[in-house]
């Protein structure tokens, strides 16, 4: 009875050598470890310059190459369907400009969430309401800035740690905040319409 192999192809993976083998992008199981680590080391393509790139690979290609260092072999597969394969630059090129682009969208979000916040203070009218507070308090309006709104502006800092549930490297217990939720939303939606892309154009490396 021949052996049976059982993979597992993951959705999207990034690597840095310019061999990509299937290890890199399935996980493999079968009873024969020496097989097994054979079928790791199958290489399913090879990129030809140091520039980040993308490739999709259908999970046939995987097979193929399977089915063609060991002919006669079962193969379930009980993953995803096609993987996204991402090119990192191994030699650092390209850093400077993407520390320069996230400093600016930093800057960007920095300068939008606080017009955001100022837009909404002015619409509800948060001025006139301290000083309708101050006056029902102490009987008579107050100039400048006092207590409640320095109060008011940490605590809407505080707020929004709290709410995003981290800063900087810094975060509350284990579970995704909603920022990375959404991030990880917006990575599958890239995924999957980079998958459907490469479909349309032809361009998916799948079986000969």
């Amino acid at each position: 009875m021949g052996q049976t192999v059982y993979i597992k192809l993951n959705k999207s993976v990034r690597v840095d050598n310019e061999d990509v083998c299937v290890s890199d992008v399935a996980s493999v199981y079968c009873e024969d470890k020496h097989m097994c680590a054979k079928i790791k080391s199958l290489r399913v393509l090879k990129f030809s310059d140091d520039k980040s790139r993308r490739y999709v690979v259908s999970v046939l290609k995987i097979i193929e190459l399977i089915a063609k260092a060991y002919p006669g072999t079962a193969i379930e597969s009980d993953g995803e369907q096609d993987v996204v394969i991402e090119h990192s630059d191994r030699q650092g090129k390209g850093k400077f400009m993407e520390c320069i682009k996230v400093a600016l969208v930093c800057l960007i979000t920095l300068i939008g969430g606080g017009f955001a916040v100022m837009a909404y203070n002015n619409d509800v009218g948060m001025s006139d309401m301290f000083t309708r507070i101050y006056g029902l308090v102490l009987g008579e309006g107050v100039d400048g800035h006092r207590i409640m709104e320095i109060s008011y502006s940490i605590g809407l800092a505080i707020g929004i740690i709290v709410f995003y549930g981290h800063f900087g490297n810094w975060k509350f217990g284990k579970d995704p905040t909603p920022l990375e939720v959404e991030m990880r939303m917006y990575e599958d939606e890239v995924d999957t319409a980079m998958i459907k892309q490469s479909d349309r154009e032809g361009t998916e490396i799948d079986v000969d």
